[in-house]
């Protein structure tokens, strides 16, 4: 718009004229233009088909498990979390290379060679009961989530957090107990960092959260356990960034009146439901109902990498499993290859660390695991010492590959 301002200017339009930006958003990013005599209903026909986007309507997703919780800090279900990014927002956002960027913070600074962080909020964020957040806001949010009382599982990332404190409205500085490499990632993480609440909410809630209140696209209207969790679009909310989508960061549009999370936990009747229409979008579609999916009308199948990765993990502070060598044994004993092709499908390929090759903290030295080897599971399970004792492996049939992960590991 500046550019056309600049070769003709509005001040130089006469009466008659139709001038100027006459519906829609200034701020929004222009990808096209279609230049016309008139705005006729053919040209608009045309503008559509180019593929301009259509704002409003209801988007029914299929969940393959119903919300364990919503509050923004105590909740560690994927299936909540995929809830509360709609409807909360943190300091930071992780982009799609794994960096933090700026969201609510305007900016920040590392001083003292890491033992302090000083953040600089974005000014004007409307949370979605009409309070404007503050610095106060930000503070009551990070000592919330650091609460091991409240919040144990975020409050074990945010451990070497000492002190929030309040330098004006719109700044804050933390520091730390000592130097913590990976504070901003935490900060940004969307399934540990801790969202950004207003000040005494969780109070308000009677100390756990069921209603949320962020400053997302959308706020949360009811949850109906096993039936749906409906959001609905806030009239107030402005993008906190212009880029480009990437990750979890970059400019976010509520195009949608309506988002209606539906749990559906049997994975053939989710595809089904995709089928036939009765949901939109289906989370967790098994490998083997790909193909079957890429044949269905009106059925998209968008596939993409993904930094996300399986794991067993040990209980290493009571007997037996704090036995270095009965652990090593276990990891030759299993089978990684027909792990991936029965609990994903094949839709997976070997991990070797959690860390994706790529990422800038990658090196060499994690492209090794322990291969299958029987025989070495053998003599490392004698030498452990192990006599028998009976293994606790907990799991969860609400994600396919975590239980035949699980049945796996027990063949």
């Amino acid at each position: 718009l500046k550019a056309v301002d600049t070769i003709a200017p509005l001040r130089l339009a006469l009466d008659w004229d139709n001038c100027g930006l006459l519906l829609g958003n200034p701020r929004r990013r222009v990808r096209k233009v279609l230049v016309c005599l008139d705005v006729t209903p053919e040209v608009i026909a045309e503008a559509k088909a180019a593929g301009s986007p259509v704002f409003g309507g209801i988007l029914k997703i299929g969940m393959n498990a119903d919300v364990v919780g919503l509050d923004p800090h105590v909740a560690t279900a994927q299936s909540s979390h995929i809830v509360l990014h709609h409807v909360c927002d943190g300091l930071l956002a992780i982009d799609a290379s794994v960096t933090p960027r700026a969201n609510l913070a305007e900016r920040w600074e590392i001083l003292d060679g890491g033992m302090r962080y000083r953040f600089y909020l974005k000014r004007g964020v409307t949370f979605h009961n009409g309070s404007k957040m503050t610095a106060k806001d930000v503070k009551y949010s990070l000592e919330r989530a650091a609460n091991p009382k409240i919040a144990p599982v975020a409050a074990s990332h945010l451990k070497a957090m000492d002190a929030v404190t309040i330098l004006d409205d719109h700044s804050i500085e933390v520091k730390m107990k000592e130097p913590f490499a990976p504070f901003l990632n935490v900060l940004a993480n969307e399934l540990m960092g801790p969202y950004i609440i207003p000040d005494g909410e969780g109070e308000k809630q009677g100390g756990k959260i069921t209603s949320p209140v962020g400053t997302g696209p959308y706020e949360f209207i009811e949850h109906k356990p096993d039936q749906h969790v409906i959001l609905k679009k806030f009239k107030d909310y402005q993008s906190l960034n212009e880029d480009e989508p990437s990750g979890f960061y970059g400019k976010k549009m509520a195009y949608l009146d309506e988002l209606r999370f539906m749990p559906i936990t049997e994975p053939s009747v989710r595809v089904d439901a995709l089928t036939v229409g009765d949901i939109d979008f289906c989370y967790y579609v098994p490998g083997k109902d790909i193909a079957r999916l890429q044949k269905a009308k009106n059925t998209i199948v968008h596939r993409s990498a993904s930094y996300q990765f399986s794991t067993i993990n040990f209980n290493c502070s009571t007997p037996p499993m704090n036995n270095k060598k009965l652990r090593q044994a276990i990891a030759y004993a299993i089978n990684k290859e027909e792990i991936v092709a029965v609990s994903q499908d094949g839709f997976a390929v070997i991990g070797t660390d959690p860390i994706p090759p790529g990422h800038r903290w990658r090196t060499p030295t994690l492209d090794k695991t322990a291969e299958f080897n029987l025989e070495k599971a053998k003599k490392l399970l004698k030498e452990s010492g192990y006599k028998g004792e009976n293994l606790v492996m907990k799991s969860t049939k609400s994600y396919r590959f975590m239980d035949k992960t699980a049945e796996m590991a027990q063949i």
